[in-house]
């Protein structure tokens, strides 16, 4: 999750907001079925296997916008001429151009500035009730559209930069 998925952020914290979050989703978390049979040892980890690829997915969806505007700010850097002035990402410990760092921090601050962070937590309330755990299954179609997803960010870059790009021009 950004911001919360930050590497600036001690692994304890994780930990910690991991089992809060958790524990209050519990409510939230119907069985499966009328009445929740007791699940083997096969059965347990293919859940905990289906529903770790389900959050992964989520995340991952997070992650490609926040992407996308960091890939933005670095066509748009470019094409200011500032490809040369770089920092080192806190978010990713990378050498990154200064105005693609800059592109991330005001989309992290709009972010927590709409409280998107709330409804990435209601949406994952929701989740439980639409997909209850164990009641997903992982097939082909999952993996293409992902990497539809993942295509389209070059897609999102591109086309924010050009509409930068166009407003400096205007200037």
């Amino acid at each position: 999750m950004p911001v919360f998925g930050n590497d600036a952020i001690p692994p304890r914290y994780k930990a910690g907001m991991a089992i809060a979050l958790t524990a209050a989703l519990l409510p939230v978390i119907s069985p499966i079925g009328p009445v929740a049979a007791p699940l083997t040892a096969g059965a347990w980890l293919w859940t905990v296997l289906h529903e770790s690829a389900l959050g992964l997915l989520m995340g991952l969806t997070l992650q490609i916008v926040f992407d996308g505007v960091q890939f933005a700010g670095h066509i748009f850097g470019m094409q200011l001429g500032h490809s040369l002035a770089s920092v080192i990402d806190p978010h990713t410990q990378v050498d990154t151009p200064v105005i693609s760092v800059f592109y991330q921090s005001i989309a992290m601050l709009i972010f927590l500035g709409l409280n998107a962070h709330h409804w990435i937590i209601r949406g994952l309330a929701k989740s439980f009730e639409l997909l209850p755990p164990g009641a997903m299954t992982l097939d082909g179609s999952l993996a293409t559209r992902l990497v539809e997803l993942a295509g389209k960010l070059w897609v999102i870059g591109v086309e924010r930069s050009e509409e930068h790009t166009s407003e400096l021009q205007s200037l």
